[in-house]
């Protein structure tokens, strides 16, 4: 068995592995895997359909019977985005220490909390715990949680699963036990083109686009102003938001664009009927489409991620804001992995070190005072669930 590295040696291990979600994740699965298997630890892998990416999921059984999903599992996902932006001080993928944190891309999202949840995992072998302790490591998170949905697809089932997890995103140590969901739609407008000289051969699709766009922005701020009774976990944003993200469409400027395409984004709060809001939408697509002729347009929904809600009571929540000393779990307007474990039955709390205001920037960074933290955390918090 090889020696188990430190937590801050293991961070630096993992931050030297590019593993940007446009490249595969293959190598870093790989280390993980081999190191985790040397200290005993029961490892299985499950890939994507050409084998570019892959999923783990670690286990270290427990002494008790399993049916009753005893147990924690510990999970997080091995992708980052790109460190392409310009002001970064050092190799994103080398970690640099300073006398309060750890400089590097994948820091405080996720690579910190999932270094000491492999550690974790590793040293659990020699505990003898009553229940389970299982490590679920994702592909293409930050794509639209892909690695986690290609997970729920795909999972056999060898072992239920235990109800209770953490997910390990950047909370600043506060207890998490909500968040939106995350929507992404295209709506593509199909006219035809024309040589500009001869506009009347053409139907423009930037045109009747443009009015569409007026009415997602009444329906934004309409949705602005509607109460929704999870809003309260929500104080920065306590309703339903819509982004106009994107717009193409057009060729040359010679030429009557007969093809455009509007992005737009949705973050839908718990127990909101998502398909309710899809009518919504496609009302005021259909007025913005008034004295459209020879105009066709289409709803297409590339990413739809549900809003996550755990009950506060749930064990692991309460758990969780005893070890913190936090008297409510919180809520927060970004998307996790946590959308995806909830459909499989587990209880999943957002809960790490780091800032979310540090992830996906320049110099992102690690406190060590919380990376510290954590790892007392978990160290008590695996004692609680399985004893």
């Amino acid at each position: 068995m090889n020696a188990i590295l430190t937590d801050a040696e293991l961070l630096a291990r993992l931050v030297s592995y590019d593993s940007t979600s446009s490249n595969s994740n293959v190598p870093i699965a790989d280390f993980v895997s081999q190191y985790l298997e040397d200290g005993g630890v029961e490892v299985i892998r499950n890939f994507n359909a050409d084998k570019s990416k892959v999923n783990l999921i670690a286990r270290v059984a427990g002494r008790a019977d399993e049916s009753n999903h005893q147990g924690l599992i510990l999970s997080g996902h091995l992708d980052v985005v790109p460190a392409i932006e310009n002001g970064w001080e050092s190799d994103p993928f080398e970690l640099r220490e300073t006398e309060d944190a750890y400089i590097g891309r994948g820091t405080c999202d996720m690579k910190g909390f999932v270094a000491l949840a492999i550690n974790t995992v590793r040293q659990a072998v020699s505990q003898n715990h009553q229940h389970p302790l299982v490590l679920i490591l994702t592909f293409d998170e930050e794509l639209g949680l892909l690695g986690a949905q290609h997970l729920a697809k795909t999972w056999s089932a060898p072992f239920p699963w235990p109800r209770a997890a953490i997910v390990g995103e950047p909370t600043s140590l506060r207890v998490i036990r909500a968040h939106k969901g995350c929507m992404y739609i295209n709506i593509n407008l199909t006219g035809k083109s024309a040589h500009s000289a001869q506009p009347h051969l053409g139907v423009n699709a930037i045109v009747p686009a443009a009015r569409i766009v007026s009415e997602l922005d009444e329906l934004r701020h309409q949705w602005s102003t509607q109460t929704v009774d999870s809003g309260a976990l929500f104080p920065d944003a306590p309703f339903l938001t819509l982004d106009v993200a994107k717009i193409d469409g057009g060729s040359a400027n010679n030429i009557i664009p007969g093809q455009c395409r509007i992005t737009i984004g949705l973050r839908p709060l718990p127990g909101q009927d998502r398909d309710a809001l899809m009518t919504e939408i496609t009302t005021a697509m259909n007025r913005g489409l008034d004295n459209a002729p020879g105009i066709t347009c289409d709803l297409e929904i590339i990413a739809n991620c549900r809003p996550v809600l755990v009950d506060e009571d749930a064990p692991i929540c309460q758990t969780m804001c005893e070890l913190m000393s936090q008297k409510n779990a919180e809520g927060v307007s970004y998307a996790t992995d946590g959308a995806i474990l909830q459909t499989m039955g587990i209880d999943p709390i957002i809960w790490g070190p780091g800032s979310i205001d540090a992830a996906h920037k320049p110099n992102e960074f690690l406190p060590k005072d919380e990376f510290v933290q954590a790892r007392e955390v978990l160290n008590q918090l695996v004692g609680r669930t399985w004893h």
